[in-house]
Parts: C-alpha cells; sequence; structure tokens
C-alpha cells in the first residue's frame, strides 16, 4: 500500500492506464482519419480496459462506436450481444446476435444465445427451430437437447421434452439437465392429476354424425391420442369436406404433432370453408359456456394467426408476414392471441428491416401479455392446448 502510494505522489501510472491514455488520445485526436477496421479495434480495445475498470456505461458506447465503423465485425456484434443481454435488454441482444448469426462462420456461436433469448422472450417456437439446428450441427452435444428440451416444455410438449433432457443426461450426466427432467416430471405429474377421465374420454358412438365426430377428435386430441384423434377428425371431412370444424381440429393436431406441411393445409382449408368468418366449434358436454372468443368461438384472426405460424416454420417469411399482418388487421382476439400475434410478427419485422415497427410490436406484446389471465385457456384448473 505505501509503494502504491508513494508511486501515485510521484505521478507514476500502471501499465493499464498508460494504455487506457494512448487509446483515448488516439480515438480523440485520429479516429476520423484511421481506417475502419482500425477504428474498430482502438474503440474494442477501449471497450475492454472499460470493462475491465466495470465502466459499464462507457463499455456500451465502445462497443457500440466499433459497430458504427465496422456494422459486420463479428467481436463487436458478440461483445455488444453480451452486454444489451447482461443488462436484461433481451430484445437489443436478440438482434446483435441474429446478426453475428448471419455470419457462415460465427453461426452456431451464436444458437446458443438465440435460444436462450428465444426462451425469455417466449418464442419457444423460435427457440426449438435453433436448438434443432444445434442438434443437427452437433449430435453430441449435452447443452444442445438440453436447450431444446426446455422449447419443448414451455410448448408444453413434456414427453418430447422429457426425451431430449434424458438425452442430454446420457450425454452429460452432471449437466444441468437432470433438474430440468425433473422439473418436467413434476409438471406432467401434476398435469395427469388435474385430467383424470380426459386421457379416458367418453365417445360417441355415431359415426354418420360430423359434430360428434368432431366432439370425439377434439376429446382424443386433448386426451394426447393423436392418431386417433386424426383418424376421428378425416372420417369428418369425408363426411362433409366443405365445413371447417374438423379441418381445424385436424390443423392442431398436425401442429403439436410438428407436421407443420400439412398442419398448414388444412389452416388454409380453414380458411377456405369458413369464408373468412367467425365459426364455431361442436360443444363438449364439460364445456363451460363460452364468454366471447373462447373455445368454441374462432374468429378468423385467428385461424389467419396459425397460417402464419405454420408458414414462419417453414421459413416462408414473406407469406408469414402477410398472413400475420391479416391478423392483425381484423378484429381483435382474446389478448393471449392478440399477444402470440405481435410476438410473431415481431422478428418478421427485424427480418424486413422495419426495426421501428418491431420495438412497437414488442411494447403492444407485453402490454397484451399484462391483460392474459393467469390461466387463458382453463377447464377446471387445467390449462388446455389454445386451440380449442
Amino acid at each position: 500500500m505505501k509503494r502504491v502510494a508513494q508511486n501515485s505522489k510521484q505521478g507514476n501510472r500502471s501499465p493499464i492506464s498508460g494504455w487506457l491514455v494512448l487509446l483515448v488520445v488516439a480515438i480523440l485526436l485520429g479516429s476520423t482519419l484511421l481506417i475502419p477496421p482500425v477504428r474498430t479495434l482502438l474503440f474494442l480495445s477501449k471497450g475492454d480496459i472499460d470493462a475491465y475498470f466495470a465502466n459499464k456505461d462507457a463499455v456500451l458506447d465502445d462497443y457500440r462506436s466499433a459497430l458504427n465503423a465496422d456494422p459486420d465485425n463479428e467481436t463487436a456484434l458478440l461483445k455488444c450481444g453480451l452486454v444489451y443481454r447482461d443488462a436484461g435488454r433481451n430484445d437489443e441482444a436478440y438482434e446483435s446476435f441474429k446478426k453475428l448469426y448471419g455470419h457462415p462462420t460465427q453461426k452456431f456461436a451464436a444458437i446458443p444465445y438465440l435460444v436462450s433469448l428465444s426462451l425469455k422472450r417466449h418464442a419457444a417456437n423460435e427457440a426449438l427451430q435453433y436448438a434443432t439446428e444445434w442438434i443437427e450441427h452437433d449430435a453430441n452435444s449435452a447443452e444442445a437437447y438440453d436447450a431444446r428440451g426446455l422449447a419443448y416444455e414451455q410448448l408444453e410438449k413434456f414427453d418430447l421434452a422429457l426425451d431430449d433432457f434424458n438425452k442430454s443426461v446420457q450425454l452429460n450426466p452432471s449437466g444441468s439437465a437432470s433438474e430440468d427432467r425433473d422439473d418436467v416430471l413434476q409438471k406432467q405429474r401434476e398435469w395427469k392429476r388435474m385430467t383424470q377421465g380426459i386421457f379416458d374420454p367418453k365417445l360417441e358412438d355415431k359415426p354418420e354424425d360430423y359434430d360428434a365426430l368432431v366432439r370425439n377428435a377434439r376429446k382424443l386430441f386433448r386426451g394426447y391420442s393423436w392418431a386417433q384423434g386424426e383418424e376421428m377428425a378425416t372420417k369428418a371431412i369425408k363426411l362433409d369436406p366443405n365445413r371447417p370444424q374438423a379441418y381445424y381440429v385436424r390443423a392442431a393436431i398436425h401442429r403439436e404433432a410438428n407436421r407443420d406441411a400439412q398442419a398448414l393445409v388444412d389452416e388454409l382449408a380453414v380458411l377456405k370453408y369458413s369464408r373468412a368468418k367467425p365459426f364455431v366449434m361442436p360443444k363438449l358436454e364439460d364445456e363451460p359456456v363460452d364468454q366471447g372468443f373462447t373455445r368454441c368461438h374462432v374468429p378468423p384472426s385467428r385461424v389467419n394467426f396459425y397460417v402464419a405460424s405454420s408458414y414462419y416454420a417453414l421459413k416462408q417469411f414473406k407469406e408469414a408476414f402477410r398472413y400475420v399482418n391479416e391478423a392483425l388487421s381484423m378484429p381483435p382476439d382474446a389478448p393471449y392471441f392478440v399477444c402470440r400475434e405481435y410476438e410473431l410478427r415481431y422478428p418478421l419485422d427485424l427480418k424486413f428491416g422495419n426495426s421501428k415497427q418491431a420495438q412497437e410490436d414488442g411494447v403492444k406484446a407485453a402490454a397484451s401479455r399484462a391483460k392474459v389471465p393467469a390461466q387463458p385457456e382453463s377447464q377446471g384448473g387445467v390449462v388446455m392446448p389454445d386451440w380449442f
């Protein structure tokens, strides 16, 4: 301590402080005259030194300045993304990592961050796509399977989540997937406890009754008997191919089974045969009376949203953008679906270069989410799939 005090009295500086002074002088006096790569390197170096001294405000300014000098600089994109993430600015962090993802050599360095941020932004389908791409790139990554399991968990696809968590534990027994697996097992036990009777539904023996076949398909689907539910919906379609209800149920089954192309075909059929008007699903015996747009009353905006979601999953982004805009131009659905519509349009806004609209959509999604009841699609305390 005495030596440090003596040195400071004599005007000596530490090596780091000396470099900082040199960097600041170089940036202030010569940055406008330097070629962009040199300016970028100077700002990155200054940002690293400010980070060393915990000067948080200056760090972000430095890395932003580095990006201004070279907007595609991989190191600057990574460091900006990390600073945004650590500050809880998830949307801005996501945008930085998304740009980093566009660099072929950095694509898989960006994906883990994109998965994590997508989950924080409740964009589970997007997280699922990134995590699947990660697994396809590295089938022996325990972290990749854990990430996809978390995406499935957020989508309430517990069986698929457990498969991925088990694979992650197999690859790395000491990883975090074992705790994630326990959480899903607990959720699954609770779900089954609350849904006794749903998994062994009483079906109607009316093979020539369209509404009865659709009700049976709905019961089988919510009891996770997807193959039987699809078969029942198909029988209803053969009985009357010009009504939208059975296509709507079958599309839901395809979506849950990740058959996006088949879901899209049925969703477009729903639009065709509903003539873009609200329609009513055959009511189940134990279903509460509808108030507004709930399980039985389906508005056209909801169908357009599902069409947009399927196009997005198939990476047909122009069509996805068209249909989500169509959904948002219609009379609003329940807050839960309005929130999902804005959340879907947000990444499309960014993809098509409309960052201002993306910010507005993020705000509107948050406002809609705040209006959603704790269990928007519940029945007897059980949260049901949102297509009902």
